[in-house]
């Protein structure tokens, strides 16, 4: 068990709150069944097709985007101590365990496995798929890395897919410079544009007494 759920389970950080709310680390949570997530996803991608994938990667960008921006600013942690307790966050949530491969902070290359309790359902509802299906997980290391990093020209490609059959998910993070952008395979993985972004949220905190 990673640290970081060591100390969210055992210092009390997981708490229910008047009106019905789920109070993890402070914030608002929600229990969600992950087959929903898998669904939303395959739904997105047969009505919309890569624009649909897209838009799961941009929700965990926006959401990782406001939530390293937090550990970095109100927290001050330094990138390296944010980077890990991040990697954390994703077996808090249920993502699954994600181990850090390779960080070469000087070339910018960095390479992350994880098992990916997502792929894990996604194979298991649909059977195996001749692609990656990890948008969510992809959309939030990118944007983690490039917040932890300030280096907005990283992208991310899934070279390997546990929903492909592969005994693990694999993700590299590079800059652009070194990555060829007109390949296929990697314009795959690559989020378009969107009209809305998480810039635009203006959070109005709401106090909630949570309960002992």
């Amino acid at each position: 068990m990673h640290a970081f759920m060591k100390k969210l389970i055992f210092g009390n950080q997981i708490k229910y709150a008047p009106e019905g709310y789920l109070m993890v680390l402070g914030s608002p949570g929600f229990l969600l069944s992950l087959n929903v997530l898998v669904l939303t996803q395959k739904l997105l991608e047969e009505e919309f097709g890569k624009k649909g994938r897209d838009v799961m990667f941009k929700i965990l960008e926006m959401q990782t985007k406001m939530g390293a921006k937090m550990m970095l600013d109100r927290f001050g942690y330094a990138p390296e101590k944010a980077l890990d307790l991040q990697t954390g966050h994703a077996e808090m949530i249920g993502a699954g365990t994600l181990e850090l491969v390779k960080v070469d902070v000087k070339n910018q290359h960095y390479i992350l496995r994880s098992q990916s309790t997502f792929a894990k359902e996604y194979i298991k509802t649909f059977g195996p798929q001749k692609r990656p299906v990890d948008a969510m997980l992809m959309g939030g290391l990118t944007t983690l890395l490039k917040e932890m990093t300030r280096n907005k020209n990283l992208v991310g490609v899934e070279t390997q897919c546990i929903a492909q059959g592969k005994p693990y998910c694999e993700f590299v993070i590079r800059d652009k410079k070194y990555v060829n952008m007109k390949d296929p395979s990697v314009k795959f993985h690559i989020c378009g544009d969107f009209k809305w972004d998480s810039d635009k949220i203006t959070e109005q905190p709401v106090p909630i007494r949570a309960r002992k």
